[in-house]
């Protein structure tokens, strides 16, 4: 994992998800992108075309927060930037399969509405747009060392490939990975296939729970183990399907201070 991509809408929030990608970026000693993307809208009683006004704009914020981060960046890894006109899904999927990016990292909420995650966002829209794992940061998110990864998994089958970016990580920083099985009926409580296999090489222990609370409890645990990010992948099915659907216990996982990483589902 050497490349990231971070978006911004020059929000708090996004500058707090980038001062996250930056800290982690100097501990893998890797490179990061920074984008930001804007639509023009064409009006027929327009004499003079406002693109040239808005990407100036755009540029002179681009400077300005370049400008403050630039100095954090440490001597072994190494920063870019880019103004880009376009929607901003269209441009994040685009640039993230163009450049072959490791991991794209976003806030959970942009003062526009791009980067709410999951609940009717632009976020989710990027997570099926893109293979690249997306690693959502919280206001409350601070940058640590990942030492504690809590993978949390339903009863649907895994494939070698889908462990790949979870593994990355984990041997990356040497982590420790707590695989927590949650399910709502103790029928589909069953030890994963060839997980002893998949994860040979990390450090790992399997935990398991039935619950009613699928969300509440992975949150739970994951505190209870110190988690310093909550790993899951993004499937058609399952629980993560439910994702989209607006509940508290969902906003209350989301709006806590561990940073969720969401990789996909071969279908």
């Amino acid at each position: 994992m050497k490349r990231i991509l971070v978006p911004t809408d020059f929000s708090e929030i996004s500058n707090i998800a980038l001062q996250y990608a930056v800290a982690m970026n100097n501990s893998i000693h890797g490179h990061l992108d920074v984008i930001h993307t804007y639509t023009v809208v064409s009006r027929t009683d327009m004499i003079i075309s406002m693109e040239p006004v808005i990407r100036q704009t755009a540029e002179e914020d681009m400077d300005k927060l370049m400008a403050g981060i630039v100095p954090m960046v440490l001597k072994d890894a190494s920063i870019g930037s880019e103004v880009v006109k376009g929607d901003p899904v269209d441009v994040i999927g685009r640039m993230s399969k163009k450049n072959q990016y490791d991991l794209i990292i976003m806030g959970t909420q942009g003062s526009s509405g791009i980067l709410e995650v999951f609940i009717g966002s632009t976020t989710l829209a990027v997570m099926r747009q893109t293979e690249t794992p997306l690693l959502a940061v919280p206001r409350e998110g601070k940058y640590r060392p990942v030492k504690n990864i809590v993978f949390a998994i339903d009863s649907g089958g895994l494939s070698k490939d889908q462990y790949e970016p979870l593994r990355d990580i984990a041997k990356m920083f040497d982590s420790q990975i707590y695989v927590f099985h949650v399910a709502e009926n103790p029928d589909d409580m069953k030890y994963p296939a060839d997980l002893d296999l998949y994860l040979a090489d990390c450090t790992y222990s399997y935990h398991s729970t039935v619950h009613d609370d699928v969300f509440g409890s992975i949150n739970r645990f994951s505190k209870d183990v110190g988690a310093d990010l909550i790993a899951m992948i993004r499937r058609d099915k399952g629980f993560f399907k439910r994702l989209s659907q607006p509940s508290q216990t969902k906003r209350e996982l989301f709006h806590s201070e561990i940073p969720l990483l969401i990789f996909h589902a071969k279908q």
